[in-house]
């Protein structure tokens, strides 16, 4: 409340005095919320609060507890997208809306003097579409079963190797960071990097590797189905 009440009235000043003296928001109102989740994400909030940046978790583990949060969330996610396409349907009956709906769509309509282009209407729903499918997600398990299951193929064809190796950060050892870049080719590199840390990490630094891959070789994850 303290920091809502000062930025309210543009006390910036206050807040950026207040910080580093350990002041934070009071987290009581949302604790209260009955949201699946919230009771793992509030504990990880607070971490990243902590004073000493030493005692804030880092990106892989804040990666572990929103993943497993949105995983509770996702088929809610999914429906919610459903509806929204329903309703930029052209085929949608506006008998059926809401009266509010009615209403906003015969002012709409009697402020341009002018019929709905179902034509725009319908270029929309598609680009929506195409946001939609670039954008999805995938559970850690996911990523680390698309990694395995594409083995071969990744080791054919990943060009890349210590971009996608640097990206994964501490949880490369330094001297195993060393002895993949010294492998000969992309392929020897691949293999090192699935020998090491791929097996030896599990689960987790897999999905960090999906994540990194599709940063690096995108048209390779989507042709591979990732």
């Amino acid at each position: 409340m303290f920091f809502i009440t000062c930025t309210a009235v543009g006390n910036y000043d206050r807040v950026k005095s207040s910080i580093p003296e350990g002041d934070r928001p009071s987290c009581k109102e949302i604790e209260q919320m009955k949201v699946d989740g919230l009771k793992e994400l509030i504990p990880l909030m607070m971490r990243c609060w902590h004073g000493s940046p030493n005692q804030r978790p880092t990106f892989i583990q804040c990666l572990d507890v929103t993943e497993e949060v949105f995983s509770m969330h996702s088929m809610g996610i999914h429906d919610a997208v459903g509806q929204v396409k329903r309703l930029m349907s052209p085929k949608s009956n506006t008998s059926k809306t809401s009266g509010a709906t009615n209403v906003s769509l015969q002012t709409a309509e009697e402020s341009t003097n002018d019929s709905v282009d179902f034509g725009r209407i319908t270029e929309t729903e598609r680009s929506f579409n195409q946001v939609c499918a670039s954008t999805k997600t995938m559970s850690i398990k996911d990523k680390a079963t698309f990694v395995d299951r594409n083995r071969a193929q990744l080791i054919q064809d990943v060009s890349e190797v210590m971009a996608i190796t640097e990206a994964l950060g501490d949880m490369v050892h330094p001297e195993t960071l060393s002895k993949i870049g010294k492998q000969d080719t992309s392929h020897d590199k691949m293999r090192a990097l699935y020998q090491g840390p791929l097996r030896s990490g599990g689960v987790k630094v897999k999905a960090a590797f999906y994540d990194a891959l599709k940063t690096q070789h995108p048209h390779l994850v989507e042709r591979l189905g990732g």
